[in-house]
């Protein structure tokens, strides 16, 4: 992150992402080369404490949401990905980022063009192969993926309790529900 926009060739930029206009014209300089992948490094923090809270929203998630708006705004007419690749070490930093795992699958279903993935990792330097094969990887089901020594691929299946009570879920007849969510509009927050 910088306070100046910043070209470092082609295909690097360091930009402040809370100024829309940097990143509006990193993604047009970035797209316009027919680059259609992007990883986005968060920061890498020894220590969590109390005053480091707000700087690791700011730098990191928020930045994500921001850049993923600008995309949405610019309306692009071709797939877009974008890799978000987080170190952690710390059981404290990692809840930041699973946080993250809502909006990702989120985006899938408001957006056609812009799938987004969650690549965690214990060493960023060390795993640096397995990251970029995983941001070439095509397989968007694949939204969530830590390397920590071999690829784990998080994933849903249904299970059967062993004492399944099936009546204890059940809904009442003429019962009043309240039903949050679903209906598409997560992705407004955005504009």
């Amino acid at each position: 992150f910088g306070n100046n926009y910043q070209k470092n060739d082609d295909s690097s930029f360091i930009i402040n992402y809370r100024d829309t206009k940097q990143a509006t014209t990193c993604l047009k300089s970035i797209t316009s080369l027919k680059k259609y992948k992007i990883l986005f490094i968060c920061g890498q923090y020894e220590d969590i404490i109390e005053n480091n809270i707000q700087t690791i929203l700011d730098e990191n998630i928020i930045s994500l949401f921001i850049l993923i708006q600008t995309c949405i705004n610019l309306k692009f007419d071709f797939p877009l990905n974008v890799s978000c690749v987080f170190t952690s070490t710390d059981n404290y930093l990692h809840a930041f980022y699973s946080g993250l795992s809502g909006f990702v699958r989120t985006l899938r279903q408001e957006s056609t063009k812009i799938t987004c993935k969650i690549i965690e990792t214990d060493d960023l330097e060390k795993n640096l192969e397995r990251i970029m094969t995983e941001v070439f990887n095509q397989n968007i089901d694949d939204l969530e993926i830590k390397i920590i020594n071999k690829r784990f691929v998080k994933s849903f299946r249904e299970i059967m309790s062993k004492e399944s009570n099936l009546e204890a879920v059940s809904f009442k007849k003429k019962g009043v529900y309240l039903i949050t969510g679903g209906t598409g509009g997560v992705g407004l927050i955005f504009f």
